[in-house]
């Protein structure tokens, strides 16, 4: 497909994560933490760390984040996957955006293959804590 169909995990060049300031490593931190959670199937890292909220995937299909981790449990998603790319950080006061260009491997329903997709993550930040407030993987 891409040439990556054995990609497993989440892969980040580390030279390129050099140019972020100590701001934007902070919620890039949170990023790749569940971006891991999703390939390893860490529903508790999930349910914990991610709002009530609607999170698009790959075919832009939105879906409760109940439906979506119930989705991923009985494996109805499945990222075996996930290599960022020309990733960019966007921090206002109490905003932040992330987005990336991603190769992600994935089984969603029927569907399985490669795809290369622009994913995203939106937070606010409240008590000097970064919230997501809308995510797009």
């Amino acid at each position: 497909m891409f040439g990556f169909n054995n990609m497993l995990g989440v892969i980040v060049d580390k030279n390129y994560l050099t140019k972020f300031s100590d701001k934007e490593k902070e919620v890039f931190k949170i990023y790749i933490k569940i971006c891991e959670a999703i390939v390893e199937k860490d529903i508790k890292t999930l349910q914990q760390d991610i709002p009530e909220m609607r999170i698009k995937n790959i075919l832009n299909d939105s879906k409760s984040k109940k439906e979506w981790i119930k989705d991923i449990e009985k494996e109805n998603i499945k990222y075996y996957g996930i290599e960022l790319l020309n990733t960019e950080i966007n921090i206002t006061k109490d905003n932040a955006t992330i987005k990336s260009k991603s190769k992600i491997r994935a089984k969603l329903f029927e569907y399985r293959g490669s795809w290369i997709k622009t994913t995203y993550m939106d937070f606010i930040k409240e008590n000097d804590k970064w919230i997501i407030t809308d995510f797009c993987i």
